[in-house]
């Protein structure tokens, strides 16, 4: 590496990912919770900025999906988790269709992502809807098209980045719904 240019190093650097106890401990604890066989958990993974939170997601989000490998085999339409960014609200207030329409958009990703990596392509799975049908429906329509899509897919987890622009919000009453 000494002989490579800064900018080399420098991106080499950055590609790494050293591990850390504590982000170890946090990820064990996230991964027995999201085991536990309950109907709703809401799990929070709180910390700095930097701390390591996307990487412990997107890890959570690999190793479930590898722990899930076998039953995926046998169950070609199962997506176990999916992992999305909340985008912040603009005017104050968090927009839920776009929420809603992004996780559609991850979910079809991951199903036409996880239906070629087989050694044949099967569109036949590819049961979402196209997101741009979804787009000029109401909030609880896409909404429950979302629901659907989860249950469709047997998902165990969704994994919510920057959760905090949820709470976005016009008023406390609104929080509290």
């Amino acid at each position: 590496m000494l002989t490579k240019s800064s900018t080399e190093r420098l991106n080499y650097f950055h590609s790494i990912t050293v591990g850390h106890l504590r982000l170890r401990q946090a990820l064990d604890a996230l991964l027995i919770n999201l085991q536990q066989q309950t109907d709703i958990c809401v799990l929070f993974v709180v910390g700095l900025a930097g701390v390591g939170k996307t990487t412990l997601r997107l890890r959570a989000e690999k190793l479930l999906l590898e722990e899930a490998l076998t039953s995926m085999s046998h169950n070609t339409c199962q997506i176990p988790v999916a992992g999305i960014e909340a985008i912040p609200a603009e005017g104050g207030k968090f927009n839920y269709k776009d929420y809603y329409l992004r996780v559609l958009e991850s979910l079809e990703q991951l199903s036409v992502t996880l239906s070629t990596t087989n050694s044949k392509p099967n569109f036949q799975n590819h049961a979402i809807a196209s997101t741009t049908y979804f787009a000029s429906k109401s909030s609880d329509i896409v909404r429950r098209a979302l629901e659907q899509a989860m249950r469709h897919h047997q998902m165990t987890a969704l994994m919510v980045d920057k959760a905090q622009h949820l709470l976005m919000l016009a008023g406390g009453e609104q929080m509290l719904h």
